[in-house]
């Protein structure tokens, strides 16, 4: 039952709450000097797998994106399906933002492989949003939500891979008011 509690049902990876649990340990060991990345994986057209080839395929992608990450990743990293077509990784004892960036960039290149799922033949594509700790926050929703603002920028930009940078995030409320206004 504890095992069940803390990992996802479809993939069998840890979830949101052993996810969350297992950054709030990793930002203490930030705090003792410890440099790490909390980085979130979205992705990208996962709907029109779902809506055109079902949603069985849809969960069959999941299950490979999910075994894609883990292989991908060194030993001590974590792989956890947030919900829906999200992923995070917490990716403890980083050496630089270099070369964070290049291994994800290896493990975006790995997940784009092709798959075959009912005679499709598909190439799977993210985006990755990364914030650093205890740099660019001590606490799980500020690197959650800086996270999700690299990953967004990501979604909208050339690269699939992006670090958070204060100068160049949008405001977290930002595209909500941009979307109210459009509806003014």
């Amino acid at each position: 039952r504890e095992h069940e509690a803390l990992h996802d049902l479809l993939t069998g990876l840890p979830n949101r709450g052993r996810f969350r649990t297992t950054a709030e340990d990793a930002i203490a060991r930030g705090r003792r000097g410890e440099r790490g990345a909390l980085v979130l994986v979205d992705l990208d057209r996962f709907k029109e797998v779902n809506d055109t080839l079902g949603h069985h395929a849809g969960d069959e992608l999941l299950r490979v994106v999910g075994q894609r990450l883990t292989e991908s990743l060194r030993t001590d990293d974590l792989v956890a399906r947030l919900g829906g077509d999200e992923f995070g990784l917490i990716l403890p004892r980083v050496k630089d933002r270099d070369d964070t960036v290049a291994l994800l960039t290896r493990v975006r290149e790995h997940l784009a492989e092709e798959i075959v799922l009912d005679g499709v033949s598909l190439s799977v594509e993210a985006s990755f949003g990364v914030a650093f700790y205890p740099d660019d926050a001590d606490n799980v929703e500020g690197l959650l939500q800086r996270a999700d603002a690299a990953m967004y920028q990501g979604k909208h930009g050339a690269t699939g891979v992006v670090v958070y940078e204060p100068r160049t995030a949008a405001h977290p409320t930002h595209s909500l008011v941009v979307q109210q206004e459009l509806r003014v």
